[in-house]
């Protein structure tokens, strides 16, 4: 009976400690089980927290490069302007000098111009006071004609001096002429008579050559001369009259 007794209280503590094993079992793995659950938590949140952070840094590097690239950009710009800038105050220098160099050379040639105008016009002064003077008189007198005959010429040439001499006037001339050669039966269209045109020469060496204008002339008769009374005026040139008629 007492073996028996001691066989059942050493099953019973048998039990005892198997029960007590598998509850520390479940307790150990109850633990290691919520410790595997914290650590999953505690790495997703790491996991989180170091993307955020890589977030943030990579956000702020990106701030960086572009306060960076902004900066070099407005370098960039900066140097650009700044250049621009030395290059218009280049030119602008450039184009006063050359306006300035223009200038002057401008105010010497127009100080030259003036230089030689006034140069000449002593020389024109000097040669007026130096070249004899012109007697009262014609500096040239002269007649034309290829259809008339030496007579009927020498007629017209009569009334031209009657009117150069002041005995007819400019219309009674015309009216004379137009008679003449009329009655000579001569065919004809008009006369013109123009006297005393006053005309005004630097010297005697400008006066052109009437003898070859007359030859140029062409109708049925021409008449050319030019007259001085020797006088100059205030600026010393020569005054002369012209005197011309003709019939066409």
């Amino acid at each position: 009976m007492k073996n028996k007794t001691n066989k059942t209280n050493k099953k019973n503590k048998l039990n005892i400690m198997l029960l007590m094993l598998v509850l520390s079992i479940s307790i150990v793995a109850g633990c290691d089980e919520a410790n595997g659950v914290n650590a999953t938590e505690n790495e997703a949140v790491w996991q989180q927290e170091n993307s955020q952070e890589i977030a943030a840094q990579n956000k702020s590097d990106l701030k960086t490069a572009d306060s960076k690239t902004t900066e070099q950009e407005n370098e960039k710009a900066q140097k650009s302007s700044d250049n621009t800038k030395s290059r218009k105050d280049f030119q602008g220098k450039s184009n006063s000098q050359k306006s300035d160099s223009q200038k002057k050379s401008d105010s010497q040639n127009e100080s030259d111009s003036q230089k030689k105008d006034s140069q000449n016009k002593k020389d024109e002064d000097k040669g007026r006071k130096s070249e004899k003077k012109v007697k009262k008189g014609w500096i040239f007198y002269g007649s034309r004609s290829t259809e008339l005959s030496a007579k009927e010429k020498a007629k017209l040439d009569s009334m031209v001096r009657s009117w150069t001499r002041g005995s007819i006037s400019e219309d009674g001339l015309e009216e004379k002429m137009c008679a003449y050669l009329t009655k000579q039966g001569r065919d004809f269209v008009t006369a013109g008579i123009m006297g005393r045109s006053r005309c005004l020469f630097d010297s005697v060496n400008d006066i052109p050559n009437y003898s070859a204008l007359l030859k140029e002339r062409h109708g049925l008769y021409n008449f050319m001369g030019l007259y001085t009374e020797g006088k100059y005026d205030s600026t010393g040139h020569l005054i002369c009259y012209y005197w011309e008629a003709g019939v066409m």
